[in-house]
């Protein structure tokens, strides 16, 4: 912080330096949550925004965990069932269905 006083006009001007990661002083205000600057400052708003975005990921994540934990049982349950009668699988088939999909 520099004070600068101009007796001629009565004025005293006060000045604070940009601030950054790496040095105090001023920062603007941002709503955004995509911003990358070091010389802004996130708000109460953008932060609940990015943490909305995160937390809906995070449940699409589990629903998505969810459903392919259910492929796979099923998928299994297919394969058991199939020696449960006497029929086996070769490697090839068995890859086959790890890498298949599902609508469950």
């Amino acid at each position: 912080m520099s004070i600068t006083t101009d007796a001629t006009n009565d004025k005293v001007t006060f000045s604070v330096a940009n601030g950054s990661t790496s040095t105090k002083g001023v920062v603007q205000l941002t709503n955004s949550t995509s911003s990358t600057s070091t010389t802004t400052a996130a708000t109460p708003n953008s932060v609940k925004s990015a943490y909305d975005l995160a937390n809906t990921a995070k449940t699409n994540a589990a629903t998505a965990q969810t459903r392919a934990d259910s492929a796979y049982t099923l998928a299994e349950s297919k394969v058991d069932s199939l020696s449960d009668l006497g029929i086996t699988a070769t490697a090839t088939e068995l890859n086959y269905l790890d890498g298949a999909t599902s609508n469950v």
